[in-house]
């Protein structure tokens, strides 16, 4: 990849490898041995859907709309196994920290995401045996190892911004700027807005990481302070979530579930006490972690990196 490459082409590459993780990952998500693998392969569809989002109107539409559709209700697809690997990781990190004779507080609540786990993974080998991630191994594996496929034309009697050094600086810059606009909000923000906060910062995230053969040398350390500010809103939201799924539980099934006792309700709760305090400090903190990017000594590293191009 190279600043004078068309963006058609540069992003294709990007897909194209995120396309091979996507692929050497099926195995090993279809065996649910190792959580990183189903881990592994949403990451890489959710990089090739932000690479759609971000730099899609460099493809005809027509050209892409199948592609997004099957991207989509595959990331879905592992998106729920993925939660539960992230609800059991974060049930043990609780448990670990309390007295030994504790450790078993969440077992049967455990038992019962593990028995969702079996079921969401099975449900996942169905639809990568199906239809619909058939086609897009198919189609979509042509289309990123297809020089030329589905670009838009270009105008030849126009200037027309279609270079990556023609359009990578300024979608940067609008990316920053997004994100550092949520600083005013910080303070009183729900978590729901902290959620697209996350997204956004993902895109300049992604952006930076697709784009860094093309930047400046400093590009790897934006990237580690983007991920800091990422990882804190990240456990944010995975308390929401959790508080969620915790309290939909308690109210519509765990009361009547025959293999939960009163006891193991009473320790649920304190469970769903223990991410709600968490959540709090974590929204109470994020002042701390925000002068990572939002800084001069951030916008003048990123400035560096973009005269590279």
């Amino acid at each position: 990849m190279h600043a004078d490459e068309s963006m058609a082409e540069a992003v294709r590459e990007v897909m194209r490898d995120q396309y091979e993780v996507m692929v050497a990952n099926e195995a090993g998500s279809r065996a649910g041995d190792d959580i990183e693998h189903v881990h592994d392969m949403r990451v890489a569809v959710r990089r090739i859907r932000t690479a759609f989002r971000l730099f899609g109107t460099y493809f005809q539409p027509k050209a892409i709309r199948q592609h997004t559709k099957d991207l989509r209700a595959t990331g879905r697809a592992l998106g729920q196994v993925r939660d539960l690997d992230v609800f059991n990781r974060e049930a043990m990190r609780y448990l670990n920290g309390l007295p030994k004779r504790r450790r078993h507080d969440l077992d049967p609540l455990i038992n019962h995401w593990h028995s969702q786990r079996e079921t969401a993974r099975l449900a996942l080998i169905d639809y990568l045996d199906g239809p619909r991630y058939l086609r897009l191994i198919d189609k979509f594996g042509g289309f990123v190892t297809t020089p030329g496929a589905g670009v838009q034309p270009l105008d030849e009697d126009q200037p027309v911004r279609w270079r990556v050094r023609d359009v990578l600086s300024s979608t940067v810059w609008q990316l920053y700027e997004t994100i550092i606009s949520y600083h005013r909000l910080l303070s009183n923000a729900p978590a729901t807005t902290l959620h697209v906060l996350r997204i956004d910062c993902k895109y300049l995230r992604y952006a930076l990481e697709f784009f860094t053969p093309c930047l400046g040398p400093e590009t790897p350390q934006l990237i580690r302070h983007v991920i800091a500010v990422q990882d804190h809103l990240g456990d944010i939201q995975d308390a929401e979530v959790a508080w969620a799924i915790l309290s939909d539980f308690r109210r519509h099934g765990g009361a009547s579930h025959p293999d939960f006792t009163e006891a193991d309700l009473a320790h649920i709760a304190a469970y769903l006490e223990f991410r709600v305090a968490e959540q709090r400090d974590l929204i109470q903190t994020i002042d701390k972690t925000w002068p990572c990017i939002d800084s001069i000594c951030f916008r003048t590293q990123l400035s560096r990196c973009l005269l590279a191009l």
